[in-house]
């Protein structure tokens, strides 16, 4: 596979390659199945690409940091962790879908995007910040005072972002901000053993992760049309859903009230993934772009979706799906989705057989 500076060229994803078409017949599922080690491959090709160029961006970041420790290994794995979650397994994917390859300029502001959420994520998880500075860090960064480390190189991130001036950016911002507020004050309730009713949670998380991945596609280009940013905000939600269910061991000894740790059934979970995926994939196929692309990238996010149905296959040998969830009642090394886990290892493939359609 050819390497280029800043461009992926995932062509499993292009026509003839992974996509069924609309042909849903036993032998289409088979050339679909048989072609899952080879999209596999290229992810992990993307993964390492996408570190690279993380790094690199990181390394241009870096002078003039005061090193207080405030940025330490944790948060340095996850500076360079969260780019491939915005870029590699969406915007990539979704330029595919527009049949093009993604430009360095797209991939830069995307990168400094997820690195900027990462650092956001770690202030909202500290008390040692008031809602007033955190209503500052997330409205005004560039005004805000920044002493230390991680501080300053949050500011540098949303400085090098080149914020669109478009309304529907401005729009999407104020709501992924207003949703991390909200999930602060849901977590510190839970802490004071006043959790919310699990309905508010789901409102804030599944608008946090919506407005997210719309924040990257109006980074994109073209403009996105108001019909494509909803199919890209529903699948945000649906992102959410797979996203707690296998972090859940992280979330779980962590105490974060999250979809997965307040669950009520396993049958619960299982049926939200089900629905927010047929809801994901019903939009993705109403967009106006070919139809190969567009069944290319529904069974690129289905392969994802795998990972989630595994995890909860696995889940469900330690409680049947109808029984009440009590996550706190199992050892973490059981809650952990781990892709090397042997009975993960034999269920994925099979998960993604029954799932793809």
């Amino acid at each position: 596979m050819e390497e280029k500076s800043g461009v992926w060229p995932l062509n499993l994803l292009l026509p003839g390659k992974l996509g069924m078409g609309t042909n849903t017949s036993f032998w289409a599922k088979w050339r679909a199945w048989t072609g899952l080690p080879g999209h596999l491959l290229a992810l992990w090709r993307a993964a390492r690409q996408q570190r690279a160029f993380t790094g690199r961006l990181l390394a241009e970041l870096q002078p003039g940091l005061p090193p207080d420790g405030t940025l330490g290994p944790r948060e340095w794995h996850r500076l360079r962790a969260y780019p491939f979650q915005f870029v590699g397994l969406f915007a990539l994917p979704w330029a595919c879908l527009q049949g093009r390859q993604l430009s360095p300029a797209e991939q830069t502001r995307l990168t400094h995007l997820a690195m900027a959420a990462s650092l956001l994520d770690d202030f909202m998880d500290s008390p040692e910040y008031s809602p007033q500075t955190l209503e500052m860090l997330c409205c005004a960064a560039a005004r805000f005072p920044a002493q230390t480390a991680k501080e300053q190189l949050y500011q540098r991130l949303w400085a090098q972002v080149a914020l669109p001036t478009a309304p529907a950016f401005a729009q999407h911002q104020q709501g992924y901000f207003a949703a991390e507020l909200a999930g602060r004050a849901i977590a510190a309730a839970h802490r004071q053993g006043h959790p919310s009713a699990r309905e508010v949670l789901q409102t804030q998380a599944l608008a946090k992760a919506g407005h997210a991945l719309c924040l990257c596609r109006l980074l994109m280009e073209p403009p996105a049309p108001p019909a494509e940013l909803a199919v890209v905000y529903q699948l945000g939600q649906w992102v959410q859903v797979l996203d707690d269910l296998l972090d859940l061991a992280q979330d779980q000894a962590a105490q974060l009230p999250t979809l997965a740790t307040t669950a009520p059934t396993l049958a619960t979970l299982a049926a939200e993934l089900h629905y927010f995926s047929q809801q994901a994939w019903a939009g993705i196929r109403s967009l106006p772009f070919a139809p190969a692309r567009r069944e290319a990238l529904v069974l690129h996010f289905q392969l994802l979706a795998a990972s989630g149905w595994t995890h909860l296959a696995h889940l469900q040998n330690l409680s049947p799906a109808t029984a009440p969830w009590r996550p706190g009642t199992h050892p973490l090394t059981q809650l952990r989705w781990h892709e090397r886990r042997l009975s993960h290892c034999w269920r994925y493939p099979w998960a993604f057989w029954k799932k793809v359609k």
